[in-house]
C-alpha cells in the first residue's frame, strides 16, 4: 500500500521574517526551502485525495525568476526587511492559504517550522553551534515519528518529484508516504551550518540524509557536487553535478528549473577546468550563457579560459 502522510501542511514560511539581515545565500537558500515547503503541503493533500492539483504557480515566476536572477549573480544587495517579508508574503501566502483550507498543520510540522526559524536566527547570528542543535531538534522529532514506521518516507519539493517517488515504492511494492518538506531542509540547514564552520567533511553526512528523503532534489545533489569540490575529488563532484542536472531537467518546475541547471552546468565547468579540459569547460560555460545572458559567473569564467590559453600560446 502506498500512503502519503496528510498531515504534511506546514510550511518553514515562518522562519523567514527576518530573511533581510541574512547573507546573499542565506536569503536564497531560505527563500527557496520556504517556497517548496509550502508546495509540498499542497502536493501531499492532493495526493492523499486521488485527484489533481488544482492550481498554478505561474503568477509568481515573475517574482521567483527576479529574485533568483539577483541572487545568482550577486547583483543585487540584501532587502531590507519590509521589501523580503512583502516577497516572500507574495509567493508564499497564498499557498499557505490553499494548504490550511484542505487541513490544519500538525503540532509536529507546526513546532518543527518554528524551530527552523530559530536556527536561521541563530545562523544569521553566527551561532552556528546552536543553530545545529537547533536542527538536531527537528530531526530528532521526525525520527521518533517516522522512522521506527515500515513505511518509506520522502520528502519532496514538487509534484513531479512527490510523484515519482510514490511510483517507485509502488513499483517496488514498499510502503511509502510523503512528508514535510521541513525534515530534509533541516539535514540540509545543518549541512550549511556546518560549512559556516568550516566543517565541510563533517558537511557531507547530513548533506546525504537529506539527499536520502530526498533523492531526486536538484538543489540538494548541486551541494554535495560543492562539497566534493572542495576536496578536489573531481569524479564525485561530477558524478553529483550530472545527477543534478538529470533532477533539475525530470522534477524542477520550470520556475525554479533554470537556476538549478545553472548550478549544475557551471559545476561541471568547474570540474573541467580543474581537470585542465578546457574546451569541455568552455562550451559548458557558454551552454549557460545561452540559457541565461546575465550569467556573470560564466562570463568571469569564460574570460579565465581565454586568459589562460593566450598565456599557453606565448
Amino acid at each position: 500500500m502506498v500512503l502519503v502522510d496528510a498531515r504534511s501542511n506546514h510550511s518553514a514560511y515562518n522562519g523567514q521574517i527576518s530573511i533581510g539581515a541574512l547573507s546573499k545565500q542565506w536569503q536564497l537558500r531560505l527563500f527557496v526551502m520556504a517556497y517548496c515547503a509550502s508546495l509540498t503541503a499542497l502536493f501531499a493533500r492532493c495526493a492523499l485525495q486521488n485527484r489533481h492539483c488544482r492550481f498554478s504557480v505561474a503568477k509568481h515566476q515573475h517574482q521567483l525568476a527576479l529574485f533568483e536572477t539577483g541572487y545568482k549573480n550577486e547583483t543585487r544587495p540584501p532587502l531590507k526587511p519590509v521589501q523580503a517579508l512583502i516577497m516572500i508574503l507574495a509567493l508564499v501566502l497564498p499557498l499557505l492559504c490553499s494548504a490550511q483550507e484542505a487541513e490544519t498543520p500538525s503540532s509536529l510540522d507546526a513546532s518543527a517550522g518554528r524551530l527552523l526559524m530559530d536556527g536561521a536566527m541563530l545562523g544569521i547570528a553566527g551561532k552556528q553551534l546552536d543553530a545545529i542543535d537547533t536542527f538536531d531538534k527537528i530531526i530528532a522529532m521526525y525520527e521518533k515519528a517516522y522512522r521506527n514506521s515500515q513505511t518509506k518516507t520522502y520528502s519532496a519539493r514538487f509534484e513531479p518529484e512527490a510523484k515519482r517517488y510514490l511510483a517507485e515504492a509502488a513499483s517496488s511494492k514498499t510502503p511509502a508516504r510523503i512528508v514535510s518538506g521541513n525534515w530534509a531542509y533541516a539535514y540540509y540547514m545543518k549541512a550549511y551550518a556546518l560549512v559556516e564552520l568550516g566543517r565541510f567533511s563533517d558537511a557531507k553526512t547530513p548533506l546525504k540524509q537529506a539527499i536520502d528523503l530526498a533523492p531526486h532534489n536538484a538543489q540538494f545533489l548541486s551541494e554535495l557536487g560543492a562539497l566534493y569540490q572542495r576536496e578536489k575529488n573531481w569524479p564525485l563532484a561530477m558524478d553529483a553535478f550530472e545527477a543534478a542536472e538529470t533532477q533539475a531537467r525530470e522534477f524542477t518546475p520550470l520556475e525554479q528549473k533554470n537556476s538549478e541547471l545553472l548550478r549544475a552546468w557551471r559545476g561541471q565547468a568547474d570540474v573541467y577546468v580543474e581537470q585542465h579540459k578546457l574546451d569541455k569547460a568552455e562550451a559548458q560555460y557558454r551552454k549557460c550563457l545561452a540559457l541565461d545572458a546575465s550569467d556573470t559567473k560564466s562570463s568571469s569564467k569564460l574570460h579565465f579560459i581565454q586568459t589562460q590559453r593566450a598565456k599557453a600560446s606565448r
